[in-house]
């Protein structure tokens, strides 16, 4: 697995970690984790594009997420064989939270725009602003739909983001990233 490093995607540098194919039992493959150096690097480069990101209109990141939603249901049967492979559930319970993981776009957007409307008929206002980064740990058992939930809110709210999946399941991660970029 690579890393997604200062708009490139990288190999890791770090302490080799063998995976095995959960769903199988059988060895899978070997990736190299990512170094000090490296996670600095992903840090500093988020919290460098942060005022960029912060920038952009709501409308503009409500229509980069929605695209990525198409993605991912375009890409949902490759996105659930990377949840069964690293997290040897089953199919259809991986199919399951790769949709979940669409619906929760359309969710955050509708939170948004509720959450954050002007409200109030007092001669006070109440503004909201991105903090600037967010560093999303990503879990074994559901590691798209988790980080997805985590993600999906800090980018629609202007914040940058990290993502460090589980060691055990960054095909998953890697994917999201994926269709991120695409999106």
């Amino acid at each position: 697995m690579n890393l997604y490093l200062d708009q490139s995607w990288t190999p890791g540098q770090g302490t080799t970690i063998s995976l095995t194919d959960s769903s199988t039992g059988q060895p899978s493959h070997q990736y190299q984790a990512a170094t000090t150096e490296q996670a600095d690097l992903a840090l500093q480069t988020a919290k460098t594009a942060a005022p960029s990101w912060a920038a952009t209109t709501l409308e503009h990141r409500t229509t980069l997420l929605r695209r990525y939603a198409e993605l991912l249901k375009e890409n949902r049967e490759k996105l659930a064989e990377a949840i069964t492979a690293d997290t040897g559930k089953p199919l259809w319970e991986a199919l399951t939270e790769a949709g979940a993981m669409v619906g929760k776009i359309e969710i955050s957007i509708t939170a948004q725009n509720e959450r954050c409307a002007p409200f109030g008929t007092a001669p006070s206002s109440t503004h909201f602003r991105p903090h600037g980064l967010a560093l999303i740990l990503g879990p074994f058992n559901f590691p798209g739909h988790l980080p997805n939930g985590h993600l999906v809110p800090a980018l629609l709210a202007g914040n940058t983001a990290v993502l460090k999946p589980s060691e055990l399941t960054p095909r998953t991660a890697n994917l999201i990233v994926e269709l991120l970029l695409q999106a």
